[in-house]
């Protein structure tokens, strides 16, 4: 946000959804942590509204919803789960109305610590 208003242009957030949030004690060196979002952000004279209900109750982050599939590993620190989200905004154009939807699913390609990711990304999409 900085950035960009650095040149000029003012953006305000319209919405975010958590997909991941985990800290740790760093022996030597303290607390240490990692926090992943998807935001929708607009132009300060945009108006914007997120739209809500799409949860269905269950698994709400934030403005925004996380997927029942997801992905894990065993790690050092314990079992970390990588939450994947999507979340909505209603704006208008002028008079026309429309939605945005922001999604982050799992990696696209195979990846080769969780074999599964490509049928854990169709999940998360369905």
């Amino acid at each position: 946000m900085n950035a960009l208003a650095a040149q000029g242009a003012i953006y305000h957030v319209a919405a975010v959804v958590k997909n991941l949030d985990i800290s740790i004690v760093v022996p030597g060196l303290g607390l240490a942590g990692v926090i992943d979002r998807d935001v929708i952000i607009s132009r300060e004279v945009v108006s914007t509204k997120v739209i809500t209900g799409l949860c269905g109750g269950v698994f709400e982050s934030e403005d925004g919803c996380n997927y029942e599939t997801i992905a894990s590993f065993v790690s050092p620190i314990g079992t970390i789960e990588f939450k994947r989200g999507f979340v909505a905004v209603e704006a208008s154009i002028g008079n026309i109305p429309v939605r945005f939807f922001n999604t982050h699913l799992e990696v696209r390609y195979v990846d080769p610590i969780e074999p599964l990711s490509a049928y854990i990304q169709a999940a998360q999409s369905y």
